[in-house]
């Protein structure tokens, strides 16, 4: 387990990070209302250390609608849960969310199946 956690994309923000993956179609959806109380946008511009395992050029972000900057991974935005209280917890790992379930990424911006 610990080595799939340290492969996993820890500590952008507070815990890990995931993608909100639609239960049809297979693309992404958006996080409103009861859902916007678990998961947070990762808000922000990304930084990315020279060495680090995460390849800066499928990092970017997309506008949302208050004008604030969120974080993407190939082109899909980065939500952070609440229950994850350290870094190393991974807790809203396939949690059902209003139109899809949520999943971890990893480095290479892919999304984890299971663990």
């Amino acid at each position: 387990m610990q080595t799939i956690l340290q492969n996993l994309i820890i500590g952008l923000q507070v815990g890990a990070v995931y993608a909100l993956i639609a239960a049809t179609g297979g693309g992404t959806i958006d996080c409103t209302g009861a859902c916007a109380d678990q998961f947070q946008p990762v808000i922000g511009r990304p930084r990315v250390e020279v060495g680090g395992a995460i390849d800066p050029n499928i990092l970017g972000t997309v506008a949302r609608k208050d004008g604030r900057r969120q974080v993407t991974m190939r082109g899909m935005p980065l939500w952070r849960y609440e229950g994850d209280q350290v870094s190393t917890h991974t807790r809203g790992h396939g949690l059902l969310v209003p139109g899809g379930t949520a999943k971890l990424v990893w480095p290479d911006g892919k999304v984890v199946a299971e663990f």
